[in-house]
């Protein structure tokens, strides 16, 4: 009888919420020590290869700042920078850039104060801004590489 008293409080033991913890707590150990073992082992082996693992940049074109008579009649200064794809620097679209200004005052001529302020309406003009350039190196140019973001280094609605 006391042995099956003691078989029941042992298993009660090994059962017990904490050491069920426990038990998840090292399991948890010995496989991020495998994988970070495992993970220490390909760096060394990439490096005794000369691999190196480079994380792609993203590259930025800046445009200069352009003026644009919004729909409503308001004045908004603009200023953006293009993230491009496809390409390791911005040269390969500088002759376009005087054409990308034009482009984005453009696209602030057909928006309104009013579209800018809505909960989405500086990323919808952002989007259009997008399109529009990359609809002209559709139309306009062999090249690859497209505008993947615009970013707005810059937007400002000038008083009237």
């Amino acid at each position: 009888m006391q042995h099956t008293a003691r078989t029941h409080r042992l298993f009660e033991l090994a059962t017990s919420d904490t050491a069920v913890g426990v038990w998840i707590a090292a399991s948890l150990v010995a496989v991020a020590s495998v994988l970070g073992t495992y993970a220490s082992m390909t760096r060394s082996q990439q490096a005794e290869d000369g691999a190196r693992v480079e994380r792609p940049r993203p590259i930025w074109m800046p445009l200069k700042p352009v003026r644009a008579q919004m729909s409503d009649g308001n004045m908004l200064a603009i200023k953006v920078s293009l993230q491009l794809s496809k390409t390791k620097n911005a040269d390969e679209l500088t002759d376009y850039s005087g054409v990308f200004g034009s482009l984005v005052e453009q696209a602030g001529q057909h928006t309104s104060r009013r579209q800018l302020r809505e909960e989405d309406g500086i990323e919808r003009f952002s989007i259009q801004i997008q399109r529009d350039l990359n609809d002209y190196l559709d139309e306009h140019d062999t090249s690859p590489t497209r505008i993947t973001s615009v970013l707005f280094d810059e937007l400002v609605q000038l008083p009237n």
